[in-house]
């Protein structure tokens, strides 16, 4: 062997060395792991935590409730301000973030005229700058706490929430045009009197949809909302006060934004959310449970989850990409200076309703009947194969219970966590229907968006069904998703005893009842049917019906999912040291590629020396 040979060889040893190294490095390094903490829910369900910064931010002082705490983002001392919210809001700056409604006819114009309202807005424009800054300063309040920068930055994060939530949304306007509906479906009929939102004081009178720059929705929030203003039930007797009168709209939006929610039952001391207000001034810290789903530090997308969590986090979402983009182009149109790591949306973070901050009171009407949460654990799976949660509750106890839960991803997915548990959702917005049993089903460490559909086994008691005079083929699920309901395709499967047996599909997962199509009187036995499919409302209508009955066979023996993939109450442990969905055949790939690399470029340059110099390679 020559020399020339022993020098390649020794370059391309150095190479592959070289290349080992740096791929040991880099899957040791602790900074390219995602999180080392573990944390618990509020179900005492341990998970990897999903702030980064987990482990230097659960070292708090036990508070009062015994839950920890971390510290505010920031906090500010107060500024004395005069002459009100004109000084930080200035008329300028309004007509210019505002330009696009302010002067498009279907802004001004054409909720007032669905309302039948002519005379009482006399053709003006709702969102006026007088109409604005006039309700700012009646809230005692709405910026008028921190330093100016704070205030004028609360102003900034309230508009851009308005932008999103009733805004033109014009293309080529940067602030999304906030202030033009006033009414929730432009003021139609239809969303007026609908009963989705609370069923109304008198029949046939108008409802509880969003109204108000913020859209105040749901029975629970009008009612809050005039016993704590002094109005008591104005607002539930009448909640087209809200649109005829500017102002009265207004203040409740911003009663919505400096109302730190309550659980039902719960100490007053222990909020089920915070006040964006709150949030913006830095007075709301996360705690231990708060980190643990991912809501680490007071920012935008803090105040998002309190709007629509249920909708808009937990995964990348247009709607909260679009809010942030409003807030940057407010702020500086404002020239507020917004501060580092404030402007971020939710996509990390779980919501309040799902991943709450507090473990409720032993004693709180939000907690049912049951043993405690269930737990399961199943491995990665490829794109279109079934994943199957099997759980094993006890089928005479209880009037629902689970047997199993499966999805389809439309991608790849890692493990993936499902846990159940008997919870009935907040006063408010529980299943208005008829008589219902509750479940709360969580898929996490999977996107929403990668589910393709699910499918739930379920059971019903016999004696439920007779007690609220329940005919078992009548039986349908239900799911809360917006903090609306929907009906989910259900069919009945059997029989055994005095048990019956359904499954149901359903486009993603959350709260879960069952209840009847409609109340009979009911004997121990049932007739084996198929339920038609029932009309759906809200967002998830459009998936279910149009999607999910026109894919999934209505008889048992077609629609049934073979387990392909069985959960295990125990989760597998990390390989350590190595970052999260970077497995050890990634590093070996990489280096294998930095190999052939290497081992191309000698040869090629040992080919072009030959054909440069044929002599130098003659044999010697």
């Amino acid at each position: 062997m020559t020399q020339r040979y022993l020098s390649h060889i020794s370059i391309l040893m150095l190479v592959i060395l070289l290349s080992l190294i740096i791929s040991s490095a880099y899957a040791d390094d602790p900074g390219n792991t995602t999180t080392s903490a573990t944390c618990v829910d509020s179900s005492n369900i341990s998970f990897p935590c999903m702030c980064e910064n987990a482990s230097t931010l659960l070292t708090r002082t036990p508070d009062d409730n015994d839950v920890q705490k971390g510290p505010a983002a920031f906090v500010t001392d107060n500024e004395n301000v005069t002459g009100g919210v004109e000084t930080l809001l200035t008329r300028e700056a309004y007509d210019n973030i505002t330009n696009v409604s302010r002067n498009y006819y279907e802004c001004w114009e054409r909720s007032r005229v669905e309302l039948g309202l002519p005379n009482l807005l006399n053709g003006q424009w709702y969102y006026t700058y007088e109409n604005m800054t006039a309700a700012m300063n009646a809230d005692p309040k709405f910026a008028k706490e921190g330093d100016i920068n704070t205030r004028k930055l609360e102003i900034a994060a309230f508009l851009a929430n308005v932008a999103q939530e009733t805004g033109s949304k014009t293309a080529g306007d940067p602030y999304g045009g906030p202030g033009c509906q006033i009414q929730e479906g432009w003021g139609s009929a239809a969303m007026r009197f609908s009963k989705d939102f609370g069923e109304p004081p008198v029949e046939g009178g108008a409802g509880f949809c969003g109204r108000g720059p913020l859209q105040l929705t749901y029975l629970v929030n009008y009612r809050t909302f005039g016993n704590e203003t002094g109005k008591g039930d104005l607002y539930y007797y009448n909640p087209d006060l809200l649109t005829i009168e500017p102002l009265t709209g207004i203040g409740a939006s911003l009663w919505f934004w400096n109302h730190a929610e309550k659980g039902q039952g719960w100490p007053d001391t222990i909020p089920f959310k915070p006040s964006a207000h709150d949030v913006v001034v830095g007075k709301w810290q996360p705690t231990d449970l708060d980190i643990a789903c991912g809501r680490c530090s007071a920012n935008f997308g803090i105040i998002i989850n309190i709007i629509n969590g249920g909708v808009e986090c937990g995964h990348t979402d247009a709607r909260a990409t679009q809010r942030v983009s409003y807030l940057i182009a407010i702020a500086r149109e404002m020239g507020v200076t917004i501060p580092p790591g404030f402007a971020v949306d939710c996509a990390g973070q779980k919501n309040f309703a799902i991943c709450q901050s507090y473990k409720p009171p032993s004693d709180s009407p939000s907690e049912q009947h049951g043993d405690g949460p269930e737990m399961l654990i199943a491995s990665a799976s490829p794109a279109d194969q079934t994943v199957t949660f099997t759980f094993e509750e006890n089928l005479t106890t209880y009037p629902l219970s689970i047997q199993s839960v499966s999805f389809v991803p439309n991608q790849p997915v890692s493990e993936t966590q499902c846990i159940i548990d008997d919870e009935k959702p907040l006063a408010g917005f529980a299943y208005s229907g008829g008589p219902a049993a509750y479940k709360i089903i969580e898929l996490n460490w999977v996107n929403p968006s990668a589910i393709k559909y699910g499918t739930i086994r379920f059971s019903v008691l016999g004696s439920w069904l007779r007690e609220n005079k329940i005919n078992p083929a009548d039986i349908v699920m239900v799911r809360q998703n917006d903090y609306a309901w929907s009906k989910l395709p259900t069919t009945f499967d059997h029989q055994a005893g005095d048990v019956y047996y359904y499954y149901a599909i359903t486009p993603g997962f959350s709260y879960f009842a069952v209840t009847g199509k409609k109340t009979v009187p009911v004997t121990n036995t049932v007739t084996e049917v198929s339920p038609a499919p029932v009309e759906e409302s809200r967002q998830d209508a459009a998936i279910e019906s149009n999607i999910l009955m026109t894919t999934i066979p209505t008889t048992l023996a077609s629609a049934y999912i073979a387990p392909e993939k069985t959960g295990t109450p125990v989760p597998a442990a990390p390989e350590p040291g190595i970052a999260e969905g970077t497995p050890v055949v990634y590093w070996a790939v990489l280096s294998g590629v930095i190999v052939l690399v290497a081992a191309v470029a000698i040869l090629g340059r040992r080919w072009w020396l030959r054909r440069q110099n044929p002599k130098l390679f003659g044999k010697e």
